[in-house]
């Protein structure tokens, strides 16, 4: 099973270990050598302090667990979000004055815990303190910016070390699933008209004059002012009365794109002005919903 989170250390640990079994070999020979029980202790201490400081190392972080909101978040610019992470410490070990850290692309930006930003991602730094056997709750808001799509990346605990002076880094290698969607600004639209003109379409709808004769939606009694070919015949043996068929209404629904691509150009060329004209044909784009 892969780990769910990667350690770093900004020191080398082998040669760490290895400056510790120097310091207890010496004093061992110290004490062994010139019969001296504090030699043996400072001995015992610093094995103490190396068996301490690997288990340390090698179970941090093995039973911490983030829970992430896995849905898809839409949101407009300038709209304000709520997200909320759960994180849970099911080791003893705690985690002081540690700092979770995440990145968000420009097209979102974090309200309290934002570090710094930038032109591909914006960095949050939120303050953290975990004991042992606890949950805790992540709470923080962003706001949409513009139009795009991001998620939060890079998760980091940044924590110092129990045992030195050294700084541990908790990074989240699975990748979040929650992400946002950013939808472009509304706008108004001026000039538009609705002209209606009832012509045979693909459309269903409740009222038009037109019919689908393919799809059938049921029958009825016959009435005098029914076609004499909608007569269903099966029908009306089974009921003893002329039954018609009831078709599908169907109307075109449609909708036309008019551009105007015209542009004027107006270039000064010394004390006069001339007038660069473009013209383009307006384009006519046609659509069916």
């Amino acid at each position: 099973m892969a780990a769910i989170w990667r350690k770093e250390f900004k020191t080398d640990l082998k040669e760490h270990a290895n400056h510790l079994w120097v310091a207890i070999i010496a004093f061992l020979a110290i004490g062994t050598f010139f019969q001296q029980p504090a030699g043996f202790v400072v001995a015992g201490i610093f094995t103490a302090y190396f068996i301490l400081n690997q288990l340390y190392n090698k179970y941090l972080g093995n039973k911490l667990t983030l829970h992430t909101p896995a849905t898809k978040i839409k949101a407009f610019p300038d709209e304000e979000v709520k997200l909320t992470f759960q994180l849970e410490n099911r080791s003893i070990i705690p985690i002081f004055s540690s700092r979770f850290e995440f990145q968000t692309a420009p097209v979102l930006r974090e309200q309290k815990y934002l570090i710094t930003t930038g032109k591909i991602w914006n960095l949050s730094r939120v303050p953290l303190t975990l004991m042992g056997k606890r949950k805790t709750f992540i709470e923080f808001s962003v706001v949409a910016k513009h139009r795009g799509t991001s998620r939060l990346d890079k998760i980091v605990l940044d924590l110092p070390h129990l045992f030195n002076f050294d700084t541990v880094f908790l990074k989240y290698a699975p990748a979040v699933r929650g992400e946002f969607l950013i939808f472009p600004r509304l706008l108004p639209v001026n000039g538009i008209e609705t002209i209606v003109h009832p012509v045979p379409g693909q459309n269903r709808t409740n009222f038009s004059p037109f019919e689908d004769i393919l799809s059938t939606r049921g029958t009825r009694d016959y009435q005098y002012s029914d076609p004499f070919h909608h007569i269903n015949w099966k029908a009306s043996a089974k009921t003893q009365q002329l039954q018609t068929n009831v078709y599908e209404k169907v109307t075109d629904m449609s909708f036309i794109l008019v551009v105007n691509l015209g542009e004027n150009l107006d270039r000064p060329k010394g004390n006069s002005v001339k007038i660069w004209r473009r013209s383009y044909p307006i384009r006519h784009i046609s659509a069916t919903i």
